[in-house]
């Protein structure tokens, strides 16, 4: 999702290596189309990993809970546009909602008793 979403951002630099341009270039596609069919892989990706967590896994769930964990933040990061590069949009929203908002309802029910 890194690289699918950072794709333009990174080529400024002429220096990374693209997965959208290499899967575009081995299927013979445009770039567009090549990011459509990736997202379309992450998609399957999440369906695999959510089957295996929910009806095969023998794993303890603390091993398992931090790598669902790490690929829920990716997608949080990654999902539309590339929030971890460019974070003051949707992701400063997010962290305000997750973080800061909650203390500051403890810490004010806290100073009304």
């Amino acid at each position: 999702m890194n690289d699918i979403t950072s794709d333009e951002h990174e080529q400024m630099d002429k220096h990374f290596a693209s997965i959208v341009k290499s899967y575009a270039k081995d299927y013979k596609c445009k770039e567009e189309e090549a990011r459509k069919n990736l997202m379309e892989l992450v998609e399957d990706a999440w369906k695999i990993l959510n089957e295996e967590y929910l009806l095969h896994s023998n794993l303890p769930v603390f091993l398992v809970q931090p790598i669902i964990n790490l690929a829920r933040v990716m997608e949080l990061f990654y999902k539309d546009k590339d929030n971890y590069t460019n974070p003051f949009s949707s992701m400063r929203d997010n962290i305000k909602l997750v973080i800061v908002e909650p203390i500051i309802s403890q810490w004010t029910s806290f100073a009304t008793i």
